[in-house]
């Protein structure tokens, strides 16, 4: 016959077989979760000052190369609209990477990755624990690796050509890009260097009032005319610009001195094809040689006085990217 204490053994035996079997089942369930093959990130951007140097591109290029090491690919936006912690918590996004001096009120059921250079962290669903302490190895090999000094240095430093030394081995962290364009369009890449720099500062999270978005600062409709339609992407972004600048460049053909088609294609970006065009008509009709720049802005004030085309933006414009041009040839000889 079992006595009464065997019996109250054997109960509280099964409660702790059966609560370490839930438990288990709870642990298995919670394993379970993974991020998709398909991340989408979001970048607080609106937040960093000069003094943090290109910390949204270098958000970017850390999304893009952790997505490398796992196989994953990325759907990458950058916003400064408030409720992305709701976002992320309804699960509209996956993965919102913040600057460090943020803090979020709540963190319940979010978890944090380590710091990033004391600049950035990456924020998840807690519910993706796996995929956090993945993060955190790989943040953790990153900032190990010595060889990643170099692009940190890139991204993480201010950038102002008047005050950089000559004999520097670069001028952003997108030079390796820069090239490959440039040499596309036969430009010298310090030059097409130039342009992305007076329109972004090499910043991928710069928009302007018109809705100008990117490195080379772009509408989005004639990213697209380009072929390109993820303008914020560095890589897709300049590609885009490079062969705007090509496109416009056709159209001074008639112009033999390539350094005043540089001008002409430059005051282009900047106004549009459209008014520089009026200016060559222009010139034209008053006598002038349409096919040198210095004419061009010497008839601007009659057409200015005529309601034609102001052009005061466009001129500093030209000139402010070949001295940025120039500043770029002494830091890379």
């Amino acid at each position: 016959m079992i006595s009464r204490k065997d019996i109250i053994a054997i109960a509280i035996t099964a409660v702790l077989i059966l609560g370490a079997a839930i438990a288990s089942l709870a642990y298995k369930e919670k394993e379970s979760f993974s991020l998709n093959d398909h991340i989408i990130c979001v970048i607080e951007t609106g937040c960093y000052s000069e003094s943090d140097g290109l910390a949204a591109g270098y958000g970017y290029y850390l999304l893009e190369k952790y997505s490398e090491s796992c196989g994953k690919t990325l759907d990458i936006r950058l916003s400064n609209t408030p409720g992305l912690v709701d976002s992320l918590r309804s699960g509209a996004i996956d993965v919102l990477v913040l600057p460090m001096r943020d803090t979020v009120d709540n963190l319940s059921g979010l978890t944090i990755s380590n710091p990033i250079d004391s600049l950035l962290c990456w924020v998840l669903d807690e519910k993706y624990s796996d995929d956090v302490d993945s993060v955190n190895k790989w943040i953790e090999q990153w900032q190990d690796n010595h060889e990643n000094d170099r692009i940190r240095q890139r991204f993480l430093n201010t950038f102002n050509p008047y005050r950089r030394k000559s004999g520097s081995s670069f001028l952003s962290p997108y030079d390796d890009i820069i090239r490959k364009y440039a040499s596309h369009i036969k430009w010298d890449w310090r030059l097409l260097a130039a342009v992305i720099y007076q329109e972004s500062h090499f910043r991928i999270d710069v928009k302007s009032r018109r809705g100008a978005m990117g490195l080379m600062q772009m509408m989005p409709g004639t990213a697209e005319q380009m072929g390109v339609e993820d303008i914020i992407n560095p890589e897709k972004g300049i590609e885009a610009g490079a062969k705007y600048l090509h496109r416009l460049s056709r159209d001074f053909k008639f112009i033999d001195d390539e350094d005043e088609r540089v001008r002409f294609t430059l005051a282009s970006y900047n106004a549009g094809a459209a008014r520089i065009n009026d200016c060559i008509e222009y010139a034209r009709e008053q006598g002038v040689d349409p096919t040198i720049w210095d004419n061009i802005v010497s008839i601007i004030p009659n057409m200015r006085e005529e309601g034609l085309f102001q052009g005061i933006e466009t001129i500093a414009y030209v000139e402010t990217v070949l001295g940025i041009y120039g500043e770029f040839c002494r830091i890379c000889p």
